[in-house]
């Protein structure tokens, strides 16, 4: 489907002219490019926290990837319980704010069967947005395609814009020509207001098409619309270091310190991202100590980002030390922390240190609703397989296998160890089953291995359990 067609529907009412009120409104009337239009819900005596809580509770219960959020809201609504869309909006940020993508997606299709309940444009963006990440751009073009109104429409037409962008494909430059037409019609009509956000997206856009220049351009127009008030440097001076333009990214820092705003974990966060990505470390740790030197509480989540740069540039004694500091300073060390950890432990070949880190992390991953990282989980499941360490393997995988944690290829190296090691994996076969692993070549060949284990040693049972 050419992105030509995208627009056709908005387009019908007005022919092929740019100047028709629709098409010069399609970008200016979208929210920014994070979709955080709505706000929660707010605290009513009809409405309480508490019965919010159990029901997001429920969702953000359901542990694997597999799991069906429509079922519980579904037993929610037959126990007598009413579901506001707030509600929902709110639990669906939350998931997106783990990439549990689909599990939001089933949210929003859901509400979408359920009578009494309209969606707003605002929604339809989202869930456009959702199935391009879920489902592709095919199934986002038919959504769209079928959406109830222009105004719904207009909302969801960027979205699919940055999808078509992100796949680089021939529409690309298609889609880059309309976002300039409509930009262009907007800058001329006296009725509409062009917004920072437009703006932004309009950079964005223009930054993965490699026009710099014009990247640039669009960024420093939207600056000089911010005010003192608002958060939005963040956003810009991330964009900036993706360009590589370090004097914005630290012109707009000091600009947000002068500003009359609380300066939080968060903005430092973001600056130490920019100034790694810029490549400055030096800097980066100025910075860095004078977030320690002020902050009230330490958050992790900032010295995670130093911790980070170290591991992955290869000084691991630096990141080591820097571990140990944080821990001094009362820093509480999250899933990240370790996984950042065990990735470079995995990468300075010292093993023992990333199972330890992994060990530490892996019961934090149930609250945190993310997935381990597979290539660290694979290089633990190859160091066994190596090793020939049955026992260990058995013992640090127990708690991965079968709920959608662990990969094809962790699988086939624990299938191996057990093969060489002539223990049964009947348990491993199960686990695989219900991860919903994809029987290949390779796994094939493995099960008809053990089983001419068996015939050739008897006493070992293909179906009998390995632990």
């Amino acid at each position: 489907m050419a992105i030509g067609s995208i627009f056709s529907t908005l387009k019908r009412s007005g022919g092929d002219k740019l100047s028709s009120a629709t098409w010069r409104r399609l970008i200016s009337s979208v929210p920014s490019p994070t979709y955080e239009e709505e706000k929660p819900p707010v605290k009513t005596a009809s409405n309480s926290s508490g019965r919010r809580s159990l029901l997001k509770s429920g969702i953000l219960g359901l542990k694997l990837p597999t799991e069906i959020t429509t079922e519980v809201l579904q037993e929610w609504v037959d126990s007598g319980h009413r579901i506001k869309i707030l509600e929902l909006r709110f639990i669906s940020k939350f998931l997106l704010r783990f990439k549990r993508y689909n599990q939001a997606l089933q949210i929003w299709k859901w509400l979408e069967t359920q009578k009494g309940l309209q969606l707003s444009a605002f929604d339809h963006a989202n869930i456009l947005k959702l199935l391009i990440k879920v489902q592709g751009l095919t199934p986002a073009e038919d959504y769209f395609d079928g959406l109830p109104n222009t105004a719904s429409q207009k909302a969801a037409c960027v979205p699919l814009l940055h999808g078509y962008v992100e796949e680089r494909n021939i529409e690309k430059a298609e889609a880059l020509m309309k976002a300039e037409a409509v930009y262009e019609e907007m800058r001329g009509d006296g009725n509409v207001k062009v917004g920072w956000s437009t703006l932004t997206t309009l950079a964005i856009i223009y930054i993965k098409a490699g026009l710099v220049e014009k990247a640039v351009a669009a960024l420093k127009s939207a600056e000089s619309m911010l005010s003192k008030r608002n958060h939005f440097p963040l956003f810009l001076m991330t964009q900036y270091a993706t360009l590589n333009h370090k004097d914005e990214v630290l012109q707009l820092w000091e600009a947000s310190k002068e500003a009359c705003m609380r300066i939080t974990w968060a903005n430092y966060k973001c600056i130490l991202s920019c100034l790694i990505k810029l490549g400055d470390l030096v800097e980066a740790e100025r910075v860095f100590r004078e977030w320690e030197s002020n902050c009230q509480n330490y958050d992790i989540r900032v010295s995670n980002v130093l911790l980070g740069a170290y591991m992955r540039n290869g000084w691991v004694e630096k990141a080591e030390s820097l571990h140990l500091h944080t821990l001094e300073k009362g820093g509480c060390p999250n899933y990240r922390t370790w996984e950042i950890l065990a990735e470079g432990w995995v990468r300075s070949h010292d093993m023992v240190k990333a199972i330890k880190a992994m060990r530490n992390g892996l019961p934090m991953f149930k609250d945190c609703h993310l997935r381990p990282s597979q290539s660290i989980l694979l290089a633990i499941a190859e160091y066994f397989e190596k090793d020939g360490n049955l026992e260990d393997a058995n013992n640090f995988f127990r708690d991965i296998l079968g709920k959608g944690l662990a990969s094809s290829p962790i699988y086939k190296s624990l299938l191996r160890l057990h093969l060489s090691a002539k223990r049964p994996a009947h348990d491993i076969l199960e686990m695989m089953d219900k991860d919903k692993i994809e029987m290949d070549d390779e796994i094939s060949t493995l099960v008809e291995a053990f089983e001419k284990q068996v015939k050739l040693t008897p006493e070992i049972d293909v179906n009998a359990n390995a632990t």
